[in-house]
């Protein structure tokens, strides 16, 4: 019997999957700790959804803890994070919940967190559907995430990636921020969405073309999460380009862009923030993943 901590890390928010998501955690996960982290912005539109997870955290006799974040201070967030969870104790098993957690956080978690313990296990749960409205508007500058922000060659030119989702706008933003001569559009490949198909259309109709853009699939829900097409994709361009990864299409995305930049750490991951998400953005619960952070 394994008598090592287990500490549940999840990011609050309004969605139906934060709350049935972290049931499904504490079902499947004998956790002794949970740590609630959520954004000073949103404090209002998530309270009832943190007060429900520390209740069900009360009943479990799980000691719950919650760490408030500021989306417009990622250095100062990096270092609230790095004290929170470097004061476990060093054989402290970590479970993630990635499923409304922002990349930026969960980029800078698996970093914090690697090294520290041989089982940092991460859960992924996709809604039961989007908004068919707007998920998310307004988007903000992008940003390289602190740490993982990769090695910038003067002259060299700019080749930027980005696994595509629902939220054009971002992507768009990126592409208009960086202004890459190489662009390449991870697009997803198979989605039990049936907007998927329209959305991905949207990409090549809107952003492809000529020879700077290429595009191809990945499977985000697949074993890997598109690591191998990642790879492929990257590996002729990577010694000669400044190489910049964005993840915008399922969460799961962050995953293997992670992994990627720990594969060839000249890399760099962005964040794209966005300054307004609909509180319709998604509904119900769907199928559940989970695995272990494994990095090449």
């Amino acid at each position: 019997m394994n008598s090592n901590p287990t500490v549940l890390l999840a990011f609050a928010s309004w969605e139906d999957r934060f709350l049935l998501g972290v049931a499904n955690d504490l079902d499947n996960h004998s956790c002794d700790r949970a740590l609630v982290f959520f954004f000073s912005t949103y404090a209002v539109r998530t309270r009832e959804s943190r007060d429900t997870v520390r209740s069900k955290c009360s009943r479990r006799g799980i000691k719950y803890e919650e760490l408030e974040l500021d989306p417009a201070l990622p250095h100062e967030n990096l270092r609230c994070l790095h004290t929170a969870i470097t004061g476990f104790p060093s054989d402290t098993h970590f479970v993630i919940d990635i499923s409304t957690m922002p990349r930026e956080i969960i980029w800078h978690i698996f970093w914090i967190c690697e090294g520290r313990t041989d089982s940092l296990r991460y859960c992924y749960h996709s809604p039961e559907s989007y908004s068919d409205d707007w998920l998310s508007r307004d988007p903000g500058p992008p940003r390289l995430v602190h740490k993982l922000s990769g090695i910038a060659l003067p002259q060299v030119r700019t080749a930027l990636l980005v696994a595509v989702g629902y939220d054009i706008q971002r992507v768009s933003q990126l592409v208009r921020f960086f202004e890459p001569s190489k662009l390449l559009i991870a697009l997803q490949s198979d989605s039990p969405f049936p907007e998927n198909e329209g959305f991905m259309r949207r990409y090549v109709d809107e952003l492809g073309g000529g020879d700077y853009c290429s595009t191809f699939p990945v499977n985000a829900f697949d074993d890997d999460h598109g690591f191998r097409s990642f790879q492929d994709n990257l590996e002729e361009i990577v010694s000669d380009h400044n190489v910049i990864l964005g993840s915008l299409g399922p969460k799961l995305t962050a995953v293997s862009l992670y992994r990627i930049q720990k594969r060839w750490p000249s890399i760099g991951l962005v964040y794209a923030p966005s300054r307004e998400f609909n509180i319709e953005y998604s509904h119900g619960i769907g199928a559940s993943f989970q695995g272990t952070l494994l990095c090449e």
